[in-house]
């Protein structure tokens, strides 16, 4: 299928002309097809291919590797509903086009998994990757989900696999193994695929009840490779990797979102020690930060209370901040008897150094200079 929409003179026109001819209603899907260009997913021969057919509306291949027609791209993402944190599996992933456009979509706290049958395509799929993630100014590692390309046959994975939340299956299932994509899905899950000349959109609705709609009829997709009797006694059954994220990328996820929000536009330009400066920086470096939202700027937790207040305006708030934002300090004793000063800062608590004297120089406390003073009043009115 394809030839439903006009052609464009580049991804921007295509896609324009995707959602005039409806195809495309939703916002989060029209931004990710504008976000990554269809052709960076093809290969041109010089002097036999035109560039330009990447922005038509029609399928694609070259060897084993393939697109299907943009439209069909377009109506398949609307019906998957994907959104944040959902676990997401592209049976068929071929050259990584789609995956990562699902990626933009489900964030860095779902799952992207894509299933393909030839090694070739899975290489060429992760380079395209690596070249998204160096070159896009979209790759956002705070919030994509990195694909992960997989070589084997959709329908060798593992009864006790993950549930998924959502899958898309680019190529023609045939009816008989139609109930094991099925169950694959999660209860509230959905499910895209080519059955019978038609893309359906099957929705789980219980633990044995599915609830089917036409997404597009009459279309055309090469047919799932059917493993024969002898590779499936020979080959194990499909274990996808699915593993949470440990505590350590957790926390630098949670920084960097909250300090994302805050009005830096890089690293270096944040009140940290500038070793949490480096550490940081290895998981990421801003660009600028389009339209930030005002937040928490982060504390130094190295400087003492009367530093903090300084980086702030006159009444002890820090930036962009409405004055009843202010620091308050608690001193107290830790595990080992030691004495140390608690900051707390809109329901954060940071422990500060003490100095060697036992105190940290609060507002409270007399500099040298006062306690000079101080005695010398004391003698003059001793005499």
């Amino acid at each position: 299928m394809g030839g439903a929409v006009s052609a464009g003179r580049d991804n921007e026109e295509l896609v324009d002309n995707l959602c005039y001819e409806g195809y495309i209603n939703e916002p989060s899907v029209e931004k990710v097809f504008r976000q990554v260009d269809r052709s960076y997913y093809m290969i041109f021969e010089e002097g036999e291919d035109d560039p330009l057919e990447a922005y038509e509306d029609h399928a694609w291949r070259k060897g084993t590797l393939h697109l299907s027609a943009p439209c069909i791209y377009s109506r398949a993402m609307e019906a998957l509903k994907l959104d944040k944190g959902l676990l997401f599996l592209n049976v068929g992933s071929g050259t990584g086009y789609m995956s990562t456009m699902a990626g933009l979509i489900i964030g860095s706290y779902g799952i992207n998994h894509g299933i393909e049958l030839h090694q070739d395509n899975v290489d060429f799929a992760q380079k395209k990757l690596a070249e998204f993630r160096d070159s896009s100014p979209w790759y956002d590692p705070v919030e994509f989900c990195e694909p992960m390309f997989i070589v084997g046959n959709g329908l060798l994975v593992s009864p006790g696999n993950v549930l998924y939340d959502r899958i898309y299956c680019g190529a023609g299932c045939p009816a008989e193994h139609a109930q094991l994509m099925k169950n694959m899905i999660s209860v509230g899950g959905i499910l895209v695929m080519p059955l019978e000349n038609e893309l359906e959109c099957i929705r789980r609705t219980g633990e044995t009840e599915w609830v089917t709609d036409v997404v597009l009829p009459s279309v055309s997709f090469a047919e799932l490779v059917l493993p024969s009797k002898e590779v499936v006694k020979k080959m194990e059954a499909l274990e996808l990797p699915v593993e949470p994220l440990s505590l350590k990328e957790l926390s630098r996820l949670v920084i960097l979102r909250h300090l994302e929000r805050a009005n830096y536009s890089r690293i270096s330009e944040l009140p940290l020690p500038q070793h949490l400066k480096e550490y940081m920086s290895y998981y990421r470096d801003w660009g600028p930060i389009p339209d930030p939202l005002k937040a928490l700027c982060p504390i130094d937790h190295s400087k003492k209370k009367e530093e903090i207040t300084e980086m702030g305006s006159e009444n002890g708030a820090c930036a962009d901040l409405p004055p009843n934002n202010e620091p308050s300090f608690v001193e107290a004793v830790d595990m080992n008897g030691q004495r140390i000063l608690l900051c707390n800062f809109n329901g954060i608590t940071f422990q500060l150094p003490m100095d060697e004297e036992g105190s940290n120089n609060s507002e409270g406390d007399l500099s040298e200079n006062e306690m000079s003073q101080e005695n010398q009043a004391t003698e003059d009115d001793a005499l």
